[in-house]
């Protein structure tokens, strides 16, 4: 097998996009938080999803995460930013794991719905470390590298039993510095029209 670097066909929504769907205290709040480079967004449901299934062994266990993205340009001069709002999350069921090691099947791809039925994408993925630390191994960010590589793409990483979560982005695997700002359902952020 050889793999290729194909340009991605994700369609990105527009900040404006974004704006347009929320109250104006939940906008202006988002665009703050943007400029201030908070960029990740999570449902709590997919948080408590997520830490369910991390929780429920002793070795490491991860999937997927869905989302959509954001992309906008608030200052001319600068390359354009993405806001990453994780929506779900799509637990990996084939799995070979250890408590140090996941590798997961192939199997969690085939559950990811059609981006165009269902309004999201993969933004990245989740496992965890259980009783070692939230960080990424040399061997995480070659899997950054090769499967979660846009520059939105995000890999969370956890420890449930010492309560730690980091996060990291793009193919670099750069440490994200600021928390997740997780909100309830009951916020919408925008579905296209």
């Amino acid at each position: 097998m050889r793999w290729r670097k194909l340009e991605s066909d994700v369609r990105l929504c527009s900040l404006p996009e974004m704006t347009r769907h929320l109250d104006y205290m939940s906008a202006l709040s988002s665009i703050a938080n943007l400029v201030h480079g908070v960029r990740v967004y999570s449902l709590n449901s997919c948080i408590e999803k997520i830490m369910l299934h991390v929780r429920s062994g002793r070795k490491e266990l991860g999937g997927l995460l869905m989302g959509r993205v954001y992309q906008g340009n608030l200052n001319g001069d600068t390359p354009a930013e993405a806001l990453t709002v994780i929506t779900g999350a799509l637990p990996s069921t084939k799995f070979n794991n250890s408590t140090v090691s996941l590798e997961m099947g192939a199997e969690v791809w085939c559950q990811v719905p059609d981006p165009a039925e269902a309004g999201e994408v993969v933004v990245g993925w989740y496992h965890s470390h259980p009783d070692l630390g939230a960080f990424f191994s040399s061997t995480d960010r070659k899997t950054q590298r090769a499967f979660f590589n846009n520059h939105y793409s995000l890999g969370l990483v956890v420890d449930p039993y010492r309560d730690e979560l980091r996060v990291y982005c793009g193919a670099d695997s750069k440490e994200y510095k600021y928390k997740i700002i997780v909100f309830d359902a009951g916020l919408e952020i925008a579905q296209d029209q």
